[in-house]
């Protein structure tokens, strides 16, 4: 499958931004990741909803998801 280059970038934005303003959100969407998209849509649910990591992942279709759970794995 070939990867869009700028849902790859904005899929890394979010990791990079969970890593660095989120704490200990980090391990736990790491952790989650690693289970699956099931589990790591579970975690996102444990956001609030105005977080922007909800938001922007919140948008129909899972190909987003996808690729910020490989960059957390």
């Amino acid at each position: 499958m070939k990867v869009d280059p700028e849902a790859k970038k904005i899929a890394k934005s979010i990791v990079s931004y969970i890593k660095k303003k989120m704490g200990q959100a980090y391990a736990k969407a790491k952790a989650a990741a690693k289970k699956g998209i099931a589990a790591f849509k579970k975690w996102l649910e444990t956001l609030s909803p105005t977080n922007p990591v909800r938001i922007v992942l919140s948008i129909p279709g899972n190909y987003l998801i996808q690729l910020v759970i490989s960059f957390l794995r």
